[in-house]
């Protein structure tokens, strides 16, 4: 395989702890003790362990800085908890993070517009209308007949309608109008006065991993996009990758929203609007036009990022209908259906309803996006991740096979899941030239981590012998050599190597990480 036809091209994945939940951007380090913990049994044990004032828990992600990725690639990693920053892609540890940031996505299927929104849509439609009209016919637009797509008929007429307003979608680039809206928004609505440089505003809003070729587009590709509002139902758009939809109002930019268009939908990374149109609601109408565009172009799905349920900055979410990710084994279930588990800032795992209690880690599948109901299903968070679960002992046990095949990871110490260990340098196992790497904690992750692949999987491809799928397949570049070359046998490289090996298929997959290159 060529290099340019690799999935993805990343430097190696770190496990990046900020110290304290008070570098947190949910919840700056001010939530209640009893929301802190992911597990009700790790919240009491803490309680009665240590004072209140030394019960730290961490904001911790695990991410990767990638260089090229396909479109249909991070489509796969947004349905296993992944999101990006510009071309840093990552997800938290939901067992210590402070936070519980679940993927969520609906679509007008799940949706069911409130009193709120419907007020929200009038007012809109009323700002946008020449003759400040708000009510709108709502059987002009081909294909939304029926009363429960009304909002979309409202919005879409109201817009094509409209000599004040229109929206652009374009290339997602840089421009002076662009970054001055940013510096606008960020101060006004946010109180934020750091990282406003054009630097930041391009790297957190303009740049991707996708290939330049896909980022610009072709022509007909954003015509056939601008026109979504006239599509028929038998009619689509082609397009895929990043874009900025700009709103106008009057020939003036008054908004931006920043999203990717993926095969199974559509992504909301960011949106910036003018504070001087605050009462336009623009937050909670650029929401329901999103919905609107993924029924008109018959994409899936509409990817809202993160909810997490105890933070009011992203409760409103939930306003939309839709389902959340469990990340244990990448399906779907109602929101609604498993709010209850998730009360207090909890994690969830849904296993099937069995006389036996899961010995392990549950299964992890690859093959994410698929929906499933509660009904029939177990909480089993406790059963597994809680104090007494059985993933601790299952995990510290698999690390001694592992460490016979020279393959790293830090035993988890049993009653404190928050620390994450140390690996043992002077373990025999381990050639002392090949601690390279070692000294620096960022690249260990974990024994145990929700959403990773588990220690016992990855043991039974050594085991079977699926892990020579990388071989002669799976490339590395030495940054410091400038070699590049591909693993010709994984059990003859060196510790190191090894170790971030795994740690890409723990996130990505066995499948996905033969057709990457790793940036050593």
């Amino acid at each position: 395989m060529d290099v340019s036809e690799r999935l993805i091209t990343l430097y190696m994945p770190m496990y990046i702890t900020e110290g304290s939940d008070t570098s947190c951007g949910y919840c700056k380090g001010k939530k209640k003790d009893s929301s802190k913990y992911s597990v009700n049994s790790w919240q009491y044990h803490y309680q009665e362990q240590l004072p209140e004032s030394q019960r730290d828990v961490n904001n911790i992600s695990i991410g990767m800085q990638v260089e090229q990725l396909t479109v249909e690639m991070y489509d796969n990693m947004c349905n296993m908890g992944f999101r990006r920053s510009g071309k840093l892609i990552y997800k938290t540890d939901m067992l210590r993070n402070c936070c519980r940031l679940y993927t969520i996505r609906t679509n007008s299927s799940m949706f069911k517009i409130s009193k709120e929104l419907k007020t929200c849509v009038k007012k809109f439609v009323k700002n946008i209308s020449d003759n400040g009209d708000s009510e709108v016919p709502s059987d002009a637009v081909n294909g939304f007949e029926s009363s429960e797509y009304r909002f979309i008929n409202d919005i879409v007429n109201a817009e094509l309608n409209s000599k004040s307003f229109y929206t652009r979608f374009e290339p997602a680039i840089f421009t002076k109008e662009k970054y001055d809206l940013y510096v606008r928004y960020q101060r006004i609505v946010h109180n934020d006065v750091s990282g406003l440089k054009p630097k930041a505003f391009e790297q957190f809003l303009c740049s991707s991993p996708f290939p330049n070729s896909i980022v610009q587009g072709n022509s007909e590709e954003w015509q056939e996009l601008n026109d979504w509002r006239m599509l028929k139902k038998d009619q689509t758009v082609n397009r895929l990758g990043p874009a900025h939809e700009c709103y106008y109002h009057n020939g003036k930019l008054i908004a931006v929203a920043v999203l990717d268009f993926l095969p199974t939908g559509l992504s909301s990374i960011y949106f910036i609007w003018d504070p001087d149109y605050s009462k336009w609601s623009l937050g909670k109408i650029s929401a329901l036009r999103e919905m609107a565009l993924i029924e008109k172009i018959h994409r899936p799905y509409y990817y809202m990022g993160y909810y997490i349920d105890d933070c009011p900055k992203m409760q409103y979410k939930a306003k939309y209908g839709g389902e959340l990710l469990d990340v244990c084994t990448n399906r779907y279930f109602p929101l609604d259906e498993v709010r209850p588990f998730i009360n207090g800032s909890k994690l969830f795992v849904m296993h099937e309803l069995k006389d036996e209690k899961p010995i392990r880690e549950l299964l992890l599948s690859f093959n994410p996006g698929e929906r499933e109901d509660v009904e029939g299903r177990n909480n089993v968070i406790e059963h597994i991740y809680g104090k007494n679960g059985a993933a601790i002992e299952n995990a510290n046990s698999t690390i001694y096979q592992l460490q016979s095949r020279g393959i790293a990871y830090p035993l988890q110490p049993p009653f404190d899941i928050l620390s994450v260990g140390k690996i043992d340098h002077k373990n025999s196992f381990f050639d002392v030239l090949n601690r390279i790497g070692y000294s620096d904690n960022h690249y260990n992750f974990p024994a145990i981590v929700p959403g990773l692949l588990p220690l016992w999987q990855l043991m039974e491809m050594l085991q079977n012998g699926s892990i020579k799928k990388i071989n002669n397949n799976l490339m590395l570049l030495n940054m410091v050599t400038g070699q590049l070359r591909a693993v010709r046998d994984f059990d003859k490289e060196n510790p190191f190597i090894k170790q971030i090996i795994c740690n890409v298929i723990r996130l990505i997959g066995l499948d996905n990480t033969a057709k990457a290159l790793i940036i050593i």
